[in-house]
């Protein structure tokens, strides 16, 4: 199936407001980091940015599939497990082999994770929240 339409029928979600400003803070952030001469800062923001964006899309796509059921319910809480378990997996690799400073990561992660909640406070409309 091509992916347009697999978007078409809602299994992949189409980037939103919430990715397009978590990416932009993350990137603020990266290069806010690196001006003030923090590198190690610097990558951890990114990889923990791109870690919680990524997983976002993941549940809104898992959410997209319970909500067309498309899916039993089983079938999704095991895909939710999965995924929990992949970026589990994904975390302690990122820590325990490229050696990531996880101040960073947090400041990463943080930046997201507001963007999520002001956005949902904000109240969207697109379904999302």
């Amino acid at each position: 199936m091509a992916r347009t339409e697999a978007i078409k029928q809602g299994w992949i979600p189409r980037p939103g407001r919430v990715e397009g400003i978590s990416l932009t803070v993350t990137a603020a952030v990266a290069v806010l980091s690196l001006l003030i001469g923090l590198r190690s800062y610097a990558l951890g923001a990114v990889v923990g940015g791109v870690t919680v964006i990524v997983n976002f899309i993941a549940i809104r796509m898992v959410v997209g599939l319970l909500v067309g059921g498309g899916q039993t319910k089983g079938f999704t809480v095991f895909v939710l497990l999965a995924k929990l378990a992949a970026l589990a997996l994904l975390v302690i690799a990122v820590f325990a082999f490229a050696k990531i400073n996880i101040i960073g990561f947090m400041i990463g992660v943080l930046g997201v994770v507001l963007v999520i909640i002001g956005e949902s406070l904000r109240g969207t409309g697109n379904g999302a929240f």
